[in-house]
């Protein structure tokens, strides 16, 4: 289940979430590709901890040759954001798995990954935060070395503040990308933003796509912004990538009105919505 695949001309790995990789539950299955997409080997088993379930699973190919891995794992009242990496001769760097999230009382889940430019790689996920008043999900970050060490500690994405929490209503599900020119964007889908109190009271509800852009090292580039422009939606499922001039597509379904959305993000300092239009009359996620 969940497979995720990361190739380059040279070959890469895909992984997925295994019922019998682990011989305990759940547990994250890789297996590499080489140059024409065959295996020339079997699945192997990434995960080293075997308590609980080990879920959701994402990879990304190294500058050097290597591979990180990342996926949530552990009770589902208490799960925890896991890495390792594979250096280019395709041996694990470390013996034991990397506990990405500094939270360990609540909920870190459905995590991405990207490559940054300086070889380093810039995780997000999903992290409920009873430190909030609303116990409402947040996106979180952290900055790893290809060794799995942290570069600075966790930070908030979403919101105003790097370090607490600022929105009511979930921000969930996130997605990440490097651009041409080095700069990272994260999107995510965020729940009743903007939405005053007694809005929601009578019974509405939107559903947005928003993003944030950072520079090649990870410093926030101006704040947050919402994506899909229609105002009224319940949007979700968002996935984003880079284009060769610096700027990026992103990609989002739009469940009340039944088809995706293809947006074009261009890159003048700042992301901006180019256009935005159907790209199906049906959507798959």
């Amino acid at each position: 289940m969940f497979p995720q695949v990361s190739v380059t001309p040279a070959g890469g790995y895909i992984i997925w979430q295994d019922n019998t990789i682990d011989g305990h539950g759940l547990g994250i299955a890789a297996q590499k590709l080489d140059s024409s997409f065959s295996s020339p080997y079997g699945p192997f088993r990434v995960n080293q901890r075997t308590t609980g379930d080990q879920q959701k699973p994402a990879v990304a190919m190294l500058k050097n040759g290597g591979a990180a891995f990342v996926w949530q794992g552990g009770d589902q009242r208490s799960a925890n954001i896991y890495a390792r990496f594979l250096n280019p001769i395709g041996t694990f760097t470390g013996t034991n798995d990397i506990r990405v999230n500094t939270f360990t009382n609540t909920p870190q889940t459905t995590p991405a990954l990207t490559v940054m430019s300086n070889g380093n790689v810039f995780v997000v996920w999903s992290s409920q935060d009873l430190t909030a008043a609303n116990y409402m999900q947040d996106i979180r970050a952290q900055i790893l070395t290809t060794n799995g060490t942290a570069v600075g500690t966790n930070f908030y994405v979403n919101g105003t503040s790097a370090a607490v929490p600022t929105e009511l209503y979930n921000q969930r599900s996130p997605a990440v990308a490097t651009l041409a020119n080095g700069n990272i964007v994260v999107t995510w889908v965020s729940e009743n933003q903007g939405l005053s109190g007694l809005a929601f009271l009578q019974g509405t509800n939107w559903i947005h796509i928003y993003a944030r852009l950072y520079s090649p090292v990870g410093v926030p580039l101006g704040t947050e912004f919402r994506v899909n422009s229609a105002l009224y939606s319940l949007c979700a499922n968002p996935a984003v990538c880079g284009t060769s001039d610096g700027g990026g597509f992103h990609v989002h379904r739009m469940r009340a009105i039944r088809f995706c959305k293809l947006s074009l993000l261009c890159s003048a300092g700042h992301f901006r919505i180019a256009h935005e239009k159907r790209t199906s009359h049906r959507c798959f996620a």
